[in-house]
């Protein structure tokens, strides 16, 4: 469990009030939690996956292997080979699981003054019958995430006062969230479509368009040339701080 707030003795007597219930122990300041890295210099706060990454790459035989540019090769295509070794199913569907956890139809980012402080990758319960469907979905899991860190930061004593920005590289996708006039392509999204309907009406959202060639998000759900990767980890202000200097 972690526990944050600008409150030092509210913070020591929910502590209290929380070892009389359950046994627990306070482990100081967060340095890792759910396969994250937690690490502070005079720059700010730093989150990193690598000991999460290293565990996955010795517990798969690929601690040697060389380093790609990017995560995946960009058209590949898949082929069967027939005289391919079965690979152990059990050990396959793990693998993919934690591969899931780390890196997906829908990805956002979420920003907070200048700062990342939240993402995704998910592949997505329901099949996209289009391309706008599934960016659609996507804006909705965003807008749930928004929502979230709205209440949170409320709760904190924080209340955004603007509104938030939300963007698209589907001008489909916009004009479904803003279109009242119901479609036979989209009526299967209907409770999506009234939900960030509501919401840009009250003014919580505005969806501004963006290049694909800007979206960032583009890294979490498909392959992309090394150039765009690395011009999109400098914009999200992703490095490595293990990195020799």
């Amino acid at each position: 469990m972690i526990i944050t707030g600008n409150d030092k003795q509210e913070i020591s007597q929910l502590q209290d009030y929380l070892a009389t219930e359950f046994e627990m122990k306070d482990l100081g300041g967060l340095k890792y939690f759910l396969g994250i890295e937690v690490a502070r210099s005079q720059q700010g706060i730093f989150l990193s996956q690598r000991k999460y990454v290293l565990d996955l790459l010795t517990d798969t035989g690929m601690l040697d292997c060389k380093p790609a540019d990017t995560p995946i090769v960009q058209n590949h295509h898949l082929g069967e080979y027939p005289d391919q070794v079965p690979t152990n199913k059990e050990r396959y569907q793990r693998l993919v699981g934690r591969l899931i956890y780390l890196k997906s139809t829908s990805g956002y980012f979420t920003f907070m003054g200048g700062n990342l402080v939240t993402w995704r990758s998910k592949k997505q319960n329901v099949v996209a019958l289009s391309s706008a469907e599934a960016e659609f979905k996507g804006m909705t899991k965003g807008i749930c995430e928004l929502l979230w860190l709205r209440k949170l930061l409320t709760e904190l004593g924080y209340k955004p006062t603007s509104t938030m920005n939300l963007f698209c590289d589907n001008k489909a996708a916009i004009a479904i969230a803003q279109n009242l006039v119901q479609h036979d392509r989209t009526k299967h999204v209907e409770v999506d479509r009234h939900f960030i309907k509501q919401k840009l009406e009250a003014k919580v959202f505005q969806f501004p368009f963006v290049k694909s060639e800007d979206q960032l998000a583009d890294i979490l759900t498909k392959a992309i040339s090394s150039k765009a990767l690395h011009n999109s980890l400098d914009q999200l202000g992703i490095g490595d701080i293990y990195a020799p200097t």
